[in-house]
């Protein structure tokens, strides 16, 4: 069992790049009219979901590691989305390995995107971060299976098992 916040947080970050690549591989056999068709998702489609779970994931990146309020653009398509997202998922996953205890306590300072200033502890951000990549990949699994993709198993139990093995 984990004994500090730092491992668990570590872990569930890279539980986080682990199941959005588990999607990914299975989305990119898609043809762009199906990553692009109108879902009504929250996002309207596939490929607009994915972008915003990476932009989610940009913004909640920029705020723990540099405090920047503008996080870059993806490039075009899904194969340079998915080459970003993963160089970001895996710089934020360095960063946090390099975290002490006590800074995952410190309060991570951001404007919201309204323009209001808050404080969040960081792991209270990376809780979020997941938490928010979970829901939108329950939107994509439920998506596929209506199309008649299976899609992959992102228990986090599952991810724990592979990685003791």
């Amino acid at each position: 069992m984990p004994d500090n916040v730092s491992t668990i947080g570590c872990s569930l970050l890279r539980y986080h790049r682990w199941a959005s690549e588990r999607y990914i591989a299975v989305l990119e056999p898609l043809g762009e009219e199906q990553l692009l068709a109108d879902r009504q998702l929250s996002f309207e489609s596939i490929y607009r979901t994915l972008l915003h779970l990476y932009q989610a994931d940009t913004i909640w990146g920029a705020r723990l590691i540099s405090n920047s309020a503008h996080p870059p653009e993806p490039g075009a398509g899904l194969a340079q989305l998915k080459d970003d997202w993963f160089r970001l998922l895996d710089g934020i996953n360095i960063w946090a390995g390099g975290l002490s205890e006590a800074g995952w306590f410190a309060a991570v300072e951001y404007s919201n995107s309204k323009g209001v200033r808050l404080g969040t502890p960081v792991w209270q951000a990376v809780l979020q971060m997941v938490n928010h990549g979970t829901a939108h990949r329950g939107q994509l699994g439920a998506i596929l299976r209506q199309t008649g993709v299976a899609p992959p198993s992102t228990d986090l139990i599952s991810f724990y098992r592979l990685e003791a093995a």
